[in-house]
Order: C-alpha cells, then sequence, then structure tokens
C-alpha cells in the first residue's frame, strides 16, 4: 500500500513516502522515528476527513507503520476532541459570510474610508479567474527580492509552470 507522491517540502518538489489510508493521502517522514500525517489536510474538505481513531487503526495494520500520527483539529472547533496530547498554534481567524456584511458590519469607519480612497486612486479589488495573468502576478510578487526576513526565499526564480501547479491545487473551489 506505501508509495510516493511530490510534494512541496519548504518550496522544493521532493519524493515523499506515502500511503492511502482511509481514502485520504498519509505522508510518512522521518527514519528512526516515522511519523505520519495526512497530506494537506488542512486544505481538504472537512466532511472528507476520516476520525484519527479510524486512521490510527488502519495504520496499525500497516507493515510500514509509523510511530506517530499526527492530525490538525481546525478552526471554529476551540475545545478539544480527542483525548490525545495535543499543542496549540495561534490563528487569527475572522469569519466573513459576505463581502457586504464584512464592509459594513465588520471593519472600522477609518479602514472604509481608507479603502474608498484607495478606489479613487486607482486600486481595483475585484475576484479574479486563476489564470495564466493571476500566475504571472503570484511570480511578480515571488521575484520582488531573493531574500525575505534575512533568509532566501524559496519561491524566488521559480518558473511558471511550477508556480502555477503550486498554487493551482485547489482552484476551482477557491476565491
Amino acid at each position: 500500500m506505501s508509495n510516493v507522491i511530490n510534494a512541496s517540502v519548504r518550496g522544493k518538489r521532493k519524493s515523499v513516502p506515502a500511503m492511502q489510508v482511509c481514502g485520504v493521502t498519509v505522508l510518512l517522514r522521518g527514519r528512526l522515528l516515522k511519523t505520519a500525517e495526512i497530506f494537506d489536510e488542512y486544505w481538504l474538505e472537512r466532511d472528507l476527513l476520516p476520525c484519527p481513531e479510524m486512521l490510527v487503526a488502519e495504520l496499525q495494520g500497516e507493515k510500514n507503520k509509523p510511530d506517530f500520527f499526527t492530525f490538525a483539529q481546525r478552526v471554529p472547533d476551540i475545545d478539544p476532541r480527542y483525548s490525545y496530547h495535543y499543542e496549540l498554534d495561534n490563528y487569527a481567524v475572522l469569519p466573513i459570510t459576505t463581502y457586504e456584511h464584512w464592509f459594513q458590519e465588520q471593519i472600522p469607519a477609518t479602514t472604509r474610508r481608507n479603502i474608498r480612497a484607495s478606489e479613487k486612486r486607482g486600486i481595483v479589488i475585484r475576484v479574479s479567474e486563476y489564470d495564466d495573468d493571476y500566475v504571472r502576478g503570484i511570480m511578480s510578487i515571488y521575484n520582488e527580492t531573493s531574500i525575505r526576513a534575512g533568509r532566501r526565499f524559496w519561491h524566488f526564480g521559480k518558473d511558471f509552470e511550477t508556480v502555477k501547479m503550486e498554487n493551482g491545487t485547489y482552484a476551482a473551489r477557491s476565491t
């Protein structure tokens, strides 16, 4: 049941050991202690993810079973659902239902004023299709500088097809 998939690790495509378990792809990492995690877990639809107990039971039956299995409990769930050891992560989250509601009810008047002033200066905010022009826009941001926050920026200098592939994974359900 084990195979290999190409995944982006620190901005570079690498072959990573993986297996299909309970309808999801599980990545395996580490040599001495093997850790398993669901590939792109945060981006998958919550309803399509199997429960951790089911995954652990399936993984225990595998020949190349991992020593650890990590999974995320996503926003808006704030209370731990499972009795496993957990570590907290910080997320800045704002529920948005519609642009109109956000604009009229959730942001302060000064922000609304600044948005209107920017529109008068020619800045346009709109929903854009994921097409070649959009990918070129991403590339122009990536290629502004090779160093960011004092470190080499791993997206700097990537070719068009790589940027398109890496950013278009869930384009059909993204805005």
